[in-house]
C-alpha cells in the first residue's frame, strides 16, 4: 500500500477516503486516550472542552475539501465522539445512551458540522473573502 502525507492529509494511492478515515480515527482516539489519562478527575465541563479543543479538530481537518462521505467512514468517526461523550459524562454502562449524552453535552453531529463548514466556505467564495474563484470550482447544474 503506497501512501503519502500532503498538508497533513494521509493520501492513499487510489485516493480512497477509507485510509484517511482510519488514520484520522486512530489519531483522534490516541488524543482522546491521552486526555482521558490526564484529566480523568476533572469536571464534565473541562472534559468536554478538552474534546472540543483537542480531539474534534483532528476529525474535522480539511473536511471542506474532502469528506468522509460513506456511512462506514462517518460511523467510525462518530464512534470516537461517542467514546469521548461517555468519558465526559462518566457513564460507561452498556445501557447508558450515547445519544442522550451527546444531547446533554450539546455536541452536533460531525456531518452537520461538515455541512456548516462547506456552506461557510461557499459563502466566502461567493463574496470574495477567500482567493478562490467560484467559477473555477463550481459547476452550474
Amino acid at each position: 500500500m503506497s501512501t503519502a502525507k500532503y498538508l497533513g492529509l494521509n493520501l492513499h494511492e487510489r485516493l480512497s477516503w477509507n485510509y484517511l478515515t482510519d488514520v484520522t480515527a486512530k489519531k483522534a482516539n490516541r488524543i482522546r486516550s491521552f486526555v482521558a489519562r490526564n484529566v480523568h478527575s476533572c469536571p464534565k465541563k473541562v472534559k468536554a472542552a478538552c474534546y472540543t479543543t483537542l480531539v474534534r479538530p483532528v476529525m474535522e481537518y480539511a473536511t471542506t475539501v474532502g469528506a468522509h462521505h460513506t456511512a462506514q467512514n462517518c460511523n467510525e468517526l462518530e464512534q470516537v465522539k461517542g467514546r469521548a461523550a461517555r468519558f465526559a459524562c462518566c457513564k460507561y454502562e452498556r445501557t447508558a445512551s450515547a445519544t442522550s449524552m451527546l444531547n446533554d453535552l450539546k455536541w452536533e453531529s460531525l456531518e452537520s458540522r461538515r455541512n456548516s463548514q462547506r456552506l461557510t466556505m461557499f459563502y466566502r467564495m461567493q463574496h470574495n473573502m477567500v482567493s478562490i474563484t467560484p467559477a473555477e470550482y463550481l459547476v452550474p447544474v
